[in-house]
């Protein structure tokens, strides 16, 4: 079947995670894939056919999501925003794809949507617009505001899968575990290392400052390649270390990003997450990874917070020791695509794909931490 595969160039989330989903359907399918920014070399690197396009980004300030940024680099970019919509349209119209997947990309969701072309969409996001996912009231606004963003980014879908490590009861969407890379999972654990620490952006500035005052080794990421401080040590980004290091870490310091709580969720690592201000997204993976006993959310880490987050560690991991963790994320999502793809191409639209897994539904696939 010819799918046309719109992955989000924001972060390195989105890509990692169709990477997982793509190693499997390209071996069956013939696919192309349209991505911007890092997400296109990152996929250009690994498969045939990567079409380049420019997304949308999100600006931060102080650790915070900027209104004003996003709207002005928005403004700036329009033309090339225009561009890369009538790039995917000229695509479907003389490629003519048969299915359309998107993992966040608005442009192949549209697209999709004007000619007809069956879409899936692949996403954590989707828990907030397709779940009963709870929340405490004070972040109804904020709620409300990311509800909205992601119904104007994917309007429309006929098949939802939205990966997640919690499972409230969903509406007309699946629900999978996290879809994490094979390579990462083929590491051997241990938890002898230093405390992986990773950030969105560079502007959290005072970060730096907390690690140096608490005992213990920090390994950096997302601050770029700097000179060592005292028992902070700066990397700039390689997949290969990045591995080596959260395999080996004792614990995880993040934002709020999806992709990297749930790579850590997975391989059982304890995770203390700091959302980016005005981020609900990232507000809500915090608040769902508290829920769960996988980790703890703070609004603002001090030396306080992330010492009794050390603290704390051995709790934390009896938690991950008493539930069992989902290996096949990505071979789960691509089994109920290709379910999806054998409805269609006897003519039915609609999945026929199994019930969502539930809120306390064991997963089906065990790692011994």
């Amino acid at each position: 079947m010819r799918i046309l595969y719109g992955v989000a160039g924001e972060g390195m989330g989105h890509a990692t995670r169709a990477k997982a989903v793509l190693d499997s359907l390209t071996n069956r399918h013939d696919v192309r894939i349209l991505s911007g920014s890092r997400a296109f070399e990152y996929l250009q690197r690994r498969f045939r056919a990567v079409h380049r396009i420019f997304g949308f980004h999100i600006i931060y300030w102080d650790n915070s999501v900027s209104d004003l940024g996003i709207l002005l680099y928005t403004f700036v970019r329009a033309p090339l925003l225009a561009f890369s919509f009538l790039k995917v349209l000229f695509l479907a119209l003389t490629w003519k794809p048969q299915l359309i997947i998107t993992d966040y990309d608005p442009f192949t969701c549209y697209v999709g949507w004007l000619f007809g072309i069956p879409v899936v969409s692949i996403s954590n996001q989707h828990i907030l617009n397709k779940t009963h996912v709870s929340y405490p009231r004070r972040y109804a606004w904020e709620a409300f505001k990311t509800r909205l963003v992601n119904a104007l980014l994917i309007p429309h879908a006929a098949l939802h899968v939205i990966t997640t490590f919690s499972f409230p009861r969903a509406n007309n969407a699946m629900l999978v575990p996290p879809i994490v890379r094979k390579e990462l999972l083929r590491i051997r654990m241990s938890d002898s290392g230093p405390v992986l620490v990773y950030q969105t952006s560079k502007t959290n500035k005072r970060l730096v400052s907390v690690l140096r005052q608490l005992p213990g080794g920090f390994v950096v990421y997302g601050f770029g390649k700097r000179p060592a401080t005292g028992n902070v040590l700066f990397k700039e980004f390689n997949e290969t270390e990045f591995f080596k290091d959260i395999a080996s870490c004792k614990a995880v310091i993040t934002n709020g990003g999806y992709s990297l709580i749930s790579e850590a969720v997975t391989l059982g690592k304890p995770v203390l997450a700091e959302p980016v201000a005005k981020q609900f997204e990232q507000t809500l993976n915090a608040l769902l990874l508290e829920k769960e006993g996988y980790g703890r959310m703070a609004a603002k880490i001090d030396v306080a917070t992330v010492a009794s987050f050390l603290a704390h560690l051995d709790g934390l991991k009896r938690r991950f020791s008493e539930e069992s963790t989902e290996l096949a994320g990505a071979e789960v999502a691509a089994g109920i695509i290709e379910r999806f793809i054998q409805r269609i191409s006897s003519g039915v639209r609609r999945s026929s794909v199994p019930a969502p897994f539930r809120a306390g539904t064991p997963w089906p696939f065990q790692l011994k931490h």
